[in-house]
């Protein structure tokens, strides 16, 4: 292949033709079922479905290099190139929760990047909540039985590091990027809700002295991006998979349970109903007894997981991973309302490991 990547059980040359042809042609522009780009120059990678003559379908990523592109997160190329990489990891570490690769084309000389795997048509588990309560619980059980084996068989010892120095750079991002979040980080307590919560800046100079405490006692390899949105699961096959591996890499595992717990609560927030106030922010919630037993089941898994390989402090890590994924909200999304959200329960969910941490 071109750039030097390998064919996977390679498509059909006719058919690998009129792909290549297609990129060429830009006319990439049909959405598979079940799944959504997160849009807005995030995702920095166009996704759909193609058909070809023969009748066959296939999923695909394309990303072409951006000349203003400032770093991997918004460089569609990279992106792509990451998530094929990715995606070859968990095929070799959880093959059952993996769509195959067909191909992987690299035009480095052009900067075009094409990542193609087969057909994705199972609905993601996120839009399985609202659709279905029951199979959606029933698809994270099945999805993480396989996600906590990848877990087990990949344990290797701790690199060392803690999410605190993540969280320290995420939360001066969204002071670069919002007015108002800059504003309330001069105060020595913000208010969320009627709740006064701590300064965060000085609430993760405190954690620097719980450091060993926030570090892994050892290593798996993690999808990195572990939300509803990117986990799939076909309730008629009982079968349960995962797409989006850009940011897949050896790690802490408490990232992938702190992320699920951090996207899926802001579902709970009414963003029409996000307001700066004086002193910090206000918005109202909504309850929802699917997103609580969804949690629930995912959080159950990973802590028993957690018990059994004697990890003694999962919940203050994806408590500290569940704050830095909202805050950076504030600086990433384009809409300043789930911004403003996120940086709410972010700084609410910092201050939580904080004061737990200090009273220990």
């Amino acid at each position: 292949m071109d750039g030097g990547y390998e064919d996977i059980s390679a498509l059909d040359p006719f058919v690998l033709s009129s792909l290549r042809d297609a990129v060429d042609k830009g006319e990439l522009d049909r959405m598979p079922d079940g799944y959504r780009t997160l849009g807005g120059g995030i995702s920095g990678a166009l996704t759909g479905l193609l058909s070809f003559p023969d009748g066959s379908s296939a999923f695909f990523k394309y990303g072409e290099r951006q000349d203003d592109a400032i770093s991997v997160v918004n460089d569609p190329y990279q992106r792509t190139l990451m998530d094929a990489h990715g995606n070859l990891d968990w095929c070799s570490y959880a093959p059952d929760l993996t769509p195959p690769v067909n191909c992987v084309r690299d035009d480095a000389g052009a900067g075009k990047a094409l990542f193609v795997r087969e057909d994705v048509t199972a609905p993601t588990l996120r839009d399985l909540t609202y659709q279905d309560a029951d199979a959606a619980v029933e698809g994270y059980g099945a999805l993480m039985d396989g996600v906590c084996a990848m877990y087990a068989r990949t344990r290797a010892p701790s690199d060392g590091m803690s999410y605190l120095a993540d969280a320290r750079y995420i939360l001066e991002l969204a002071r670069e990027k919002d007015p108002a979040v800059a504003a309330l980080l001069e105060k020595d307590t913000i208010t969320i809700n009627d709740e006064k919560v701590v300064n965060p800046l000085h609430a993760l100079d405190a954690l620097e002295s719980h450091a060993d405490l926030l570090t892994a006692p050892f290593s798996t390899w993690t999808h990195g991006d572990f939300h509803g949105g990117n986990l799939t699961y076909d309730p008629l096959a009982g079968k349960a998979g995962a797409i989006d591996f850009e940011w897949s890499k050896v790690g802490d595992y408490a990232n992938d349970g702190g992320t699920f717990q951090a996207f899926t609560s802001l579902a709970l927030i009414d963003m029409s109903s996000v307001t700066v106030t004086d002193d910090g922010l206000s918005y109202g919630t909504v309850e929802s007894d699917v997103v609580d037993r969804v949690c629930g089941k995912v959080h159950e898994r990973f802590s028993t997981f957690a018990r059994e390989n004697g990890d003694t402090t999962y919940d203050d890590r994806q408590l500290l991973v569940q704050a830095s994924k909202d805050i950076v909200l504030a600086g990433a999304h384009p809409d300043r309302k789930i911004g403003l959200a996120g940086f709410g329960e972010g700084i609410r969910k910092l201050d939580e490991l904080y004061r737990r941490m200090e009273r220990a």
